[in-house]
């Protein structure tokens, strides 16, 4: 089930991967909009299904953690 109001992204760097579930206030994060600059920088604006970040997920956490408000859900996942 979809979450109002709730982006879905990957931290994924090397074989360190991560889903995380954020809020979208965390859009107007300095931070966070200068990771989604590294993306569009690193993979462009053609990315199918969910957004994938390149950062490790302790670095996206922290960045989160920072945000004023924070509400970031997190799961586990891994490639196959």
């Amino acid at each position: 089930m979809l979450r109002k109001d709730f982006l879905t992204v990957f931290a994924v760097k090397g074989e360190e991967t991560q889903r995380f579930l954020i809020e979208l206030d965390h859009l107007t994060n300095p931070e966070f909009l200068s990771l989604l600059d590294q993306t569009r920088e690193e993979y462009g604006f053609h990315q199918k299904g969910i957004l994938t970040l390149p950062c490790r997920p302790q670095e996206l956490q922290e960045i989160l953690r920072h945000s004023k408000g924070s509400n970031a859900c997190t799961e586990s996942w891994g490639y196959m």
